[in-house]
């Protein structure tokens, strides 16, 4: 922790590179700024830029939301080894259930990765989303300004699904909708979101980016239909050269 005296004006990151030039570059993932306050609230109990989460024990942490964004949907840890957290569509065709941060936008739209490890129960009327999102409306009603992973059993492919204020549009990957445990990482940057699955990168797509800060989102949509994450992380990077 660095106290900056009311003297000083500006916060500056430099890199001194005596006789040389060239360029150096490098990335800032966390950084936080307070302003007339004598403490600090304790990392444990607010909602970080950079977290990682686990879903495991009895129950979600408080600063997740559980909404049944169409009646009726469960939420619970499941009772299987590793099985992380399980969001279940109950009832009828179009019941969906999500978590959520309630609208606690956090991560910019071009300068953040989202990280997680998912698994869908089934390929057949199901549809299954992770990643970024601007809203609680969840994919039934179509969300606005989104960046997810989107595994809809409508496609053959696990997809990246992005939206920008009007427009949203879907494209699909390399790697088969399968129910087994699957690595995806979203990254936001400047001009384009990348969609990465167990470790390669399949999607590289310009069109219809979110143009406002996010939410981590985790949902599925279908009748008695399930998904289980059971790792998430999430932070903003900032990338920045000296010349």
């Amino acid at each position: 922790t660095t106290t900056i005296t009311p003297s000083l004006r500006y916060l500056h990151f430099w890199n001194s590179m005596s006789g040389s030039t060239g360029a150096w570059t490098g990335t800032i993932d966390d950084v936080e700024f307070y302003n007339g306050v004598t403490t600090v609230e304790p990392a444990s109990t607010k909602v970080k830029q950079h977290f990682i989460e686990w879903f495991s024990g009895k129950q979600l942490p408080s600063y997740w939301t559980q909404t049944q964004v169409n009646i009726p949907a469960t939420f619970a840890m499941s009772d299987t080894a590793d099985g992380g957290f399980r969001i279940t569509a109950d009832g009828g065709a179009n019941n969906e259930g999500m978590i959520n941060f309630n609208n606690k936008r956090q991560y910019e739209q071009t300068g953040s990765v989202f990280i997680g490890v998912m698994k869908d129960d089934t390929n057949t009327a199901i549809t299954t989303y992770c990643g970024f999102a601007n809203s609680l409306v969840g994919v039934d009603s179509d969300s606005p300004e989104i960046a997810q992973v989107y595994n809809p059993s409508v496609n053959t492919n696990k997809g990246l699904r992005t939206g920008d204020a009007t427009t949203k549009s879907t494209t699909e990957g390399s790697t088969a909708l399968d129910t087994a445990w699957t690595s995806y990482k979203v990254e936001n940057k400047t001009t384009d979101i990348e969609l990465t699955v167990n470790g390669v990168k399949e999607i590289d797509k310009t069109t219809n980016r979110p143009t406002v800060k996010l939410q981590p989102v985790c949902g599925v949509f279908g009748n008695g239909k399930s998904v289980n994450i059971r790792y998430m992380e999430c932070y903003n990077t900032w990338v920045f050269t000296i010349n």
